[in-house]
């Protein structure tokens, strides 16, 4: 389905046409008062071709893995599907829709951050972008026919035509938000307001989309409510205000589903502004409202992003929204532009969706008669069944888009396009009608603004002519100034050029000669050789401009060089002027902008490629010119290298060269014809002539000839081709000279070596097989070559590995590579001939090894084992052996550096306790080469009784009686604070803490030993709590009296030893005493310490004092005043130790004073602490 121009249909809703497209605000009524008015309608009945409807039918085959019980296809209540929809406005045209909201939404940077774009999907996989509207009015201020603020660089701040342009092919919302800033609610300037919005729009936008962009949807200026039914009255969908009586919507949205509104008629549309509401909340109120078959639809605008609405908070709450109801999210929200929402909501109720179950195949037809002028065209349609499907097939649509299949419920997305476009000769017809009759200016403006879309021609112009015959009435400039001027006819002289200058301000050019289009360019150059005619076709948006200019053409000389020429330098060419035979001519010849010659024919020889320049002037004033450029040929100019005489030795060649330039043939005296030439004659003391012709590809030639002259060399020569030596060896090598008194000197090459001497014999050192050169220098500096070939074996090379070290009785084993054979020699003796062999020695010894090779040669090196000393280790006992059961043994090691015992222990000194008897080994290590000595010793052990003793209460009062000690076996003695004997008494030890000891010694004399502990409890003795402590919050403390006691009593009513305070026992900020008393044989002993309950971070509030308390310090009576406005508030005291002694609900009538009277308060510190709906807070007292 294409956008078109339908054909001809006449009389169908044509009232409909003209009160939504053509009249405006001009009533029905009033317009079929007028009979011309009415004969141009009953004209118009039978010719417009125009549709109000538009069929549409369209099928869908849903295919199933096997035929389903049940299948259903419906329409769904939103596009896509959504649960809920929100749109959202910028009003008066605000940059910011494009600079902020634009690159936010769909991706792109802002500054230096790039944003990923905000999207939910087709339910089909698809991204979709969020999308927005801007609500925009035409001209600046009151400005009713401009400044236009939205031309690019106009600096008002408002959204520009080509960003207006991108956003509209986005699928963004442009809105009519009236012509200017005026709110006025005077009906005859809201029907102006509202057309010339939509006209103008049009126009501006007209070359970008097809039609132009149509303003379907109203923004009311400043919310007025009378602006609806005039935009309802020109054919707007909808009308967006803040008259929220007048709308379905209320501050929570609403039901896009109620069966009272009619989507086939205009609604008011109700909005928020961004500050009236919490958009997130918002947002989450409409997707929590839709539930149980309501679908919720919310609308917000703001007047700038960045401004009214802060960028920082946009972003979060659209991404926010996003992340739960976009695309990463939940994906059941339609955030898109009021016109896209409420075409879908036509459509939906407009079309009729029946479905036919057929075996494994669900048959759906969408039909019905839908209006043809909707931005949006499309249906969403959810597919329901017990089984899965494998297929769908559409036909009749445009495009189409599916869910995936597999599954028994699917998503099938319809799009099509039956939008009609009314031609603009229909339009600008029917405009400037209404014009023409109510000869009033805003209707003036509104067609002029149709006329400019329509295409120039008769009938454009025709209707410009009609509207700028109109009393009084302004138009735009160059709207009816509609004139160009080429300026007079000319003459020129035949052969000159002259430029036309087209006028600017103009779209397109057309120049004409002889009925044929000459140039397309605003400005042309034109040379005429005959009198010619230039006519300018000037056209832009208002009509076709023309003009002629006629350019009269005089005769002018025929001058004709000819073609450009070359000629080789030193040559000459003559140059000849045109005939004057009967004619009356001059002659001015120009080289390089000087005059020349003024003869009619020259002869020249430049010397490089100059032009001549030839002007003949006429008697009549005219005169023609001509130019021939001379090109000047290179000749070569070449010499031969080396040049003049040079001299070789016999045998050796020398290369002779052209050089220079020019030269593309060369033929040598020897024949050949390259660049270059080697030659070597064979005769010495002779003198040779080389010479050489060359020319260019321009017939220009040279020559030049070279001498070669040839000196005599001695013979020299080996007598032998190869000889062998052994790597190392002083070799003799001696060369054969026929003419030694010629020579100069030798050089000898060899191993990167070269050695210049007198003598034809040298010694040279062989190291591997290589190639010794002899270079023979005569006196006339020729050199002869001649060589031998050394072939060296290779010298053993063997490896010992080096000396080695070896602690005394250590064997030592040598190792020896890289020969054939071996000797190991110590002394005068031969030890071995293996490559390994093991000493033993007790002292350093050298050890020689010779290591020969298969063709020879041999090497000889060396071994030295060095023997290390051992260290001197001993194990130092100063104890008895044998030693007593459980008594401490202590060794020291001595004599090594680094330790290690039989007990696996490294300290030079170990101690154990004796209970069996004990072999201990000593491993002493020396730290310098590492050598190890060996140490041991055997200790004996002598039997210790086992001791045990019993009778000693943990715990005793002072004047408790004395306790008889029992120590097994008996015989032995007790010690200790308060011993007499066997009786422990303990008035006689003392306060405090006390160990008693039971000792026996038996025959071998070996002690055993027991011991136990008690605490004696008297006057002034305390219990130790530890020190005072702060508890944070989480954290718990525990206080422990200590063991003996027959009974615990805590000021916190415990009677268990151990008492755990929590952080929340007592409030934050306060310092509790927490006393325990230990009761044992009825003597008893106190303990104390303080604990703090520290406030931290985030308490602060809790502890702002939201009272005032005086007097304070008191007696017990006081006055509390709560500050905040509550109803009632709950006082709470408690003491010094944290525990509460008071509380009261105080209710705050009339007031929010109570006067508390405690006279039984003992003096000291009480902490006073408040609660209510305001919060929680404290403070302290002092009673004195």
């Amino acid at each position: 389905m294409r956008k078109e121009v339908k054909p001809e249909n006449p009389g169908i809703c044509l009232y409909h046409r003209f009160r939504n497209i053509i009249i405006g605000n001009v009533k029905m009524k009033a317009l079929l008062k007028n009979t011309r008015v009415l004969a141009i309608l009953i004209i118009l009945v039978f010719t417009l071709p125009y549709f109000a409807n538009s069929q549409v039918n369209m099928s869908v085959i849903v295919s199933f893995d096997q035929a389903p019980a049940t299948a259903t296809a419906t329409k769904a209540p939103l596009k896509y599907d959504k649960d809920f929809a929100l749109s959202m406005q910028i009003d008066d045209g605000h940059e910011s829709i494009f600079t902020l909201g634009y690159p936010i939404f769909m991706g792109g940077q802002v500054g230096n951050q790039t944003y990923p774009g905000l999207t939910y999907t087709d339910g089909c996989g698809n991204d979709i972008n969020f999308k927005i509207s801007s609500a925009q009015f035409t001209f600046n201020g009151n400005g009713e026919n401009g400044p236009d603020t939205h031309e690019p660089g106009s600096g008002y701040g408002m959204v520009y035509w080509p960003q207006m342009d991108t956003l509209y092919k986005a699928g963004w919302g442009i809105y009519n938000h009236g012509v200017n800033g005026n709110a006025s609610v005077d009906n005859a300037f809201m029907n102006y307001s509202l057309k010339r919005n939509k006209s103008y729009t049009r126009k501006k936008l007209y070359n970008t989309t097809p039609g132009g962009v149509l303003t379907r949807m109203h923004v009311n200026p400043n919310g007025a409510i009378p602006w609806s039914q005039v935009a309802f009255d020109q054919g707007f969908d909808g009308a967006l205000n803040q008259d929220k009586s007048s709308s379905f919507m209320g501050d929570h949205g609403g039901n896009v589903n109620l069966p009272a509104i009619d989507w086939s008629s205009a609604q008011n549309l109700f909005r928020l502004h961004n500050n009236d509401v919490v958009v997130q909340n918002y947002v989450g109120d409409l997707a929590d409202s839709s539930v149980n078959g309501a679908n919720y639809w919310g609308i917000i605008f703001t007047h700038s992003i960045g401004n009214e609405y802060p960028t920082a908070s946009f972003v979060a709450d659209f991404t926010a929204i996003e992340g739960l109801y976009g695309s990463p999210g939940l994906d059941n929200i339609l955030m898109s532009t009021d016109e896209e929402i409420i075409d879908y909501l036509v459509l939906r109720d407009t079309l009729t969706v029946t479905s036919n179950l057929v075996g494994t195949n669900l048959f759906i037809t969408v039909s019905g008669n839908t209006p043809d002028d909707l931005r949006f065209y499309a249906l969403s349609l959810v597919i329901n069944a017990d089984q899965n499907i494998n297929n769908i097939i559409v036909t009749g649509a445009d495009s189409t888009n599916h869910s995936a299949y597999g599954t028994n419920s699917g998503l099938v997305n319809l799009f099509w396009d039956d939008e009609y476009i009314i031609p603009d000769a229909i339009l600008g017809d029917s405009m400037t009608t209404i014009a023409s009759n109510t000869q009033q200016q805003w209707d003036a403006w509104v067609a002029m603004d149709y006329v400019t879309t329509m295409t120039n021609g008769d009938h454009k112009d025709s209707l410009r002519q009609v509207l700028c015959n109109i009393p009084g009435a302004s138009f735009d400039t160059g709207f009816c100034d509609f004139i160009i001027d080429l300026g007079p006819d000319t003459t020129i002289c035949q052969y000159d050029c002259d430029s036309i200058f087209g006028p600017d301000g103009f779209n397109t050019y057309s120049w004409m000669v002889a009925d044929t289009v000459y140039d397309t360019l605003q400005n042309i150059e034109v040379c005429p050789l005959d009198t010619t005619a230039y006519i300018l076709l000037a056209e832009n948006d208002f009509g076709v401009a023309t003009d002629t200019i006629v350019y009269n053409v005089i005769d002018a000389p025929i001058v004709d060089l000819g073609p450009d020429t070359s000629i080789c330098k030193l040559d000459s060419i003559t140059l000849f002027g045109p005939d004057t035979s009967g004619l009356d001519y001059t002659f001015e010849w120009i080289v390089a902008d000087t005059l020349f010659d003024t003869t009619q024919n020259i002869t020249v020889a430049p010397l490089d490629t100059t032009m001549y320049v030839l002007d003949v002037y006429s008697s009549t004033g005219c005169f023609s010119s001509d130019t021939i450029i001379i090109n000047v040929l290179p000749i070569p100019l070449i010499q031969i290298v080396p040049a003049d005489t040079s001299y070789i030795c016999l045998g050796d060649s020398i290369e002779f060269s052209v050089s220079g330039s020019g030269a593309d043939t060369i033929l040598w005296s020897t024949l050949d014809t390259t660049v270059s030439i080697k030659v070597s004659p064979q005769q010495g003391d002779s003198l040779y002539t080389y010479y050489v012709d060359v020319s260019n590809n321009y017939g220009c030639s040279a020559s030049d000839t070279s001498f070669l002259g040839i000196y005599d060399v001695p013979l020299v020569t080996f007598p032998f081709d190869t000889t062998t030596a052994c790597s190392g060896q002083e070799l003799s090598l001696s060369a054969f000279v026929d003419q030694p008194f010629s020579v100069k000197y030798y050089i000898w090459h060899y191993y990167d070596i070269i050695d210049t001497t007198q003598s034809s014999t040298h010694f040279i050192i062989a190291d591997t097989s290589t190639m010794v050169y002899l270079q023979v220098i005569t006196l006339n500096d020729c050199e002869v070559w001649d060589s031998v070939f050394v072939n060296v074996n290779q010298m053993a090379e063997i490896t010992t590995g080096g000396n080695k070290s070896i602690c005394k009785g250590d064997t030592a084993t040598l190792e020896v590579f890289g020969a054939e054979s071996y000797y190991w020699i110590l002394g005068q003796d031969t030890i071995s001939t293996d490559s390994v062999v093991k000493v033993f020695p007790v002292d350093t010894t050298q050890y020689y090894v010779i290591g020969e090779m298969l063709n020879g040669c041999s090497a000889t090196d060396s071994v030295t084992v060095n023997i290390l000393p051992s260290p001197n280790t001993s194990i130092v006992y100063t104890g008895t052996n044998p030693a007593c059961q459980h008594s401490l043994i202590s060794l020291i090691g001595e004599g090594a550096d680094i330790y290690w015992w039989s007990t696996d222990e490294t300290t030079d000194t170990i101690e154990f306790i004796l209970e069996q008897e004990e072999f201990i080994e000593l491993f002493g290590t020396s730290a310098s080469n590492g050598c190890v000595s060996r140490d041991t010793l055997s200790i004996k052990m002598l039997p210790t009784e086992e001791v045990n003793m019993s009778g000693l209460l943990p715990a005793y009062c002072e004047n408790d009686p004395a306790s008889i000690l029992l120590g097994t076996p008996a015989g032995g003695i007790f010690t200790g604070p308060g011993i007499i004997g066997n009786e422990f008494k303990p008035f006689l030890a003392g306060n405090g803490s006390h160990t008693i000891k039971y000792s026996y010694t038996n025959n071998n004399s070996c002690v055993g030993i027991d011991s136990s502990s008690t605490v004696v409890y008297g006057s002034g003795t305390a219990i130790n709590l530890g020190s005072d402590q702060t508890i944070n919050p989480a954290e718990v403390i525990e206080l422990d009296a200590g063991d003996g006691f027959d009974n615990y009593y805590w000021n916190t009513g415990s009677t268990f030893r151990n008492i755990i305070i929590h952080y929340g026992d007592n409030p934050p900020g306060s310092t509790v005493r927490y006393v325990v008393i230990g009761v044992i044989n009825g003597c008893t002993s106190q303990g104390e310490t303080n604990i703090t309950f520290a406030g931290p971070d985030g308490i602060d509030n809790y502890r702002k004092s939201n009272f005032l308390l005086y007097p304070n310090p008191n007696t017990g009576t006081f006055t509390i005043s709560y500050l905040d406005d509550v109803k009632e508030f709950e006082l709470l005291i408690y003491d010094y130790y944290g525990k509460l002694i008071f509380s009261q609900t105080i209710e705050c009538s009339p007031d929010c004073d109570a006067i508390i009277d405690l006279p039984g308060l003992t003096r000291g510190l009480y902490l006073i602490k408040t609660i209510s709906e305001k919060g929680t807070s404290s403070g302290k007292i002092i009673v004195q």
